[in-house]
């Protein structure tokens, strides 16, 4: 690039675009075909956006190698707004036949179509918390209390022993992972949901990209390795505070969580610490594992987001400091752009093409 992104020239200054929207962002959930992230609101609406548009800015080869920039020539257009529930939005997920499904304090589960159009799906008893998940071979998952219901065509229920806390499905669509106290449920949709039982409340999930494992966390802040073929789980790491989020690499050779002041990475065939970014006074709010490339976004308390890569102190700003901390953090599917939203009503877009990554993953000077 022309510049390296700095704290005083982050990437969201060069490559990006971010709109004031008076809300909080609770999820963000991308939809691959359309190209546009959403973003569920505070005060029930989702927000559209999309991280290029024309006369937007452009990273190019460059001709001596390495890559250029070339600065927008037309500022973004303003977000689309869809008002979706009466009362704060709680959950998003992309929806598998296109657009989004989402989740609010009116109890409403809404499948919203890019159009504006809103189907009401059901409605949870308990609107205080409605985890939702979505997935390959159709899967779309809502959860109430200690019920789980599968959506859509022939829809099924399933009473898990406690209120369900957690909500992944697999990245094959396999099964569903259901966190609650006492462990993780296994779900393909059958009548013999699978249990592996392990102290705590779980509250974080995420797969590894072949399906093979599930990291789990507590919380209490303990994290959990299992190894689905044989349902055995080793902990990984126990009671680091303000554990907030939970990631595996697209390598499947470290496992990410969001910790105090750091980015805390383990090598899992060493079940060691490595390094990640750097350490800071402010807490580690959000962390999202880039879908092809070994790299992690942060998010930070102070509103700071870093991209940083698992044995390596090296980081480059996204986002500088102010404006709230990062309430939700997520990449495109595809790898080439970062969503984010702020608890000062500020939602963004980095693009950041392949161009901009060398083979050892940094971004390239």
């Amino acid at each position: 690039m022309n510049a390296m992104p700095t704290a005083a020239r982050p990437l969201i200054a060069m490559l990006g675009a971010r709109w004031m929207v008076g809300a909080q962002a609770a999820a963000i959930a991308w939809d691959a075909p359309a190209g546009v992230a959403a973003f569920a609101l505070s005060d029930g609406s989702l927000a559209l956006a999309r991280p290029r548009w024309e006369g937007g800015p452009v990273v190019r080869a460059h001709a001596g190698g390495g890559a250029e920039m070339v600065p927008a020539s037309a500022p973004p257009p303003p977000v689309a707004r869809i008002a979706v529930h009466q009362g704060a939005c709680l959950a998003l997920v992309v929806d598998p036949d296109g657009g989004f499904l989402s989740s609010g304090t009116d109890g409403q589960i809404a499948r919203v179509q890019m159009d504006g159009v809103i189907d009401t799906l059901g409605r949870a008893p308990d609107s205080s918390s409605v985890p939702l998940a979505s997935g390959p071979g159709g899967w779309r998952l809502c959860a109430s209390g200690r019920t789980l219901v599968r959506l859509g065509t022939g829809s099924r229920t399933l009473e898990l022993p406690n209120t369900v806390t957690a909500l992944a499905v697999a990245p094959d669509g396999s099964r569903a992972a259901i966190g609650h106290a006492g462990g993780i449920t296994l779900w393909a949709g059958g009548d013999k949901p699978r249990r592996l039982a392990a102290k705590g409340i779980h509250t974080d999930l995420a797969w590894s990209r072949d399906a093979r494992q599930l990291a789990s966390a507590t919380r209490d802040g303990d994290v959990l390795l299992w190894d689905i073929g044989t349902g055995h789980a080793r902990q990984i790491d126990e009671g680091r505070a303000m554990r907030r989020s939970l990631g595996m690499t697209a390598d499947k050779a470290h496992l990410i969580t969001s910790a105090s002041g750091a980015v805390v990475c383990w090598n899992i065939t060493r079940s060691q610490l490595v390094p990640c970014g750097i350490a800071s006074k402010d807490a580690v709010l959000h962390i999202a594992c880039h879908p092809r490339r070994t790299l992690v976004a942060a998010g930070y308390a102070n509103g700071a987001i870093l991209i940083c890569r698992p044995t390596s102190t090296e980081v480059v700003f996204v986002r500088g400091a102010g404006g709230g901390g990062i309430d939700a953090l997520a990449w495109s599917p595809d790898g080439e752009a970062l969503a984010f939203g702020t608890r000062g009503g500020e939602i963004g877009l980095a693009v950041l093409p392949d161009l901009l990554f060398r083979d050892g993953e940094v971004p390239a000077a």
